[in-house]
């Protein structure tokens, strides 16, 4: 239930609790949001990473491209886990479940290597725990690996 004020019951409060209530417009608050990891986001080539050990990573495909020991690799690999339906009994669109990696690395010799960029060993969530075992199980041909710098 919402508390419905008149314009005088307003003034009539503000008036009696005076400035002790800050209220600030949602365009004064500039502040950037914080990210729930704590990782900084960074530009690199015009292409924002979710963090720097993420950009530090793509420096260095870049550097083994340019030797000739990575062919190719391509950002933010896309894998369908469970495809997307239409619920019966509401005709309600059911969007696929993806797991997205870092980065995909295409060796000189052929290899083929899916990359995640991990802050730490210990920090990996629920919902990437999860993923990763069904990308394991859907493709077990992909080879995952975890990069922690």
């Amino acid at each position: 239930m919402a508390l419905r004020w008149t314009k005088e019951q307003y003034d009539d409060f503000v008036s009696r609790v005076g400035n002790s209530i800050k209220v600030e417009k949602l365009d004064d608050a500039k502040e950037e949001k914080k990210s729930k990891y704590r990782n900084e986001k960074v530009n690199v080539d015009g292409i924002t990473f979710d963090s720097q050990k993420e950009a530090r990573y793509y420096n260095t495909l870049k550097i083994l491209k340019r030797a000739g020991e990575v062919k190719d690799f391509i950002l933010q690999p896309e894998f369908i886990l469970f495809e997307g339906y239409i619920r019966k009994h509401d005709n309600k669109k059911i969007r696929p479940i993806k797991y997205i990696a870092d980065f995909k690395v295409i060796w000189s010799d052929g290899r083929v290597e899916i990359v995640d960029v991990k802050s730490s060993k210990e920090f990996k969530t629920q919902v990437y725990r999860l993923k990763r075992k069904i990308l394991e199980g859907r493709y077990p041909d992909i080879y995952l690996k975890e990069i922690y710098d």
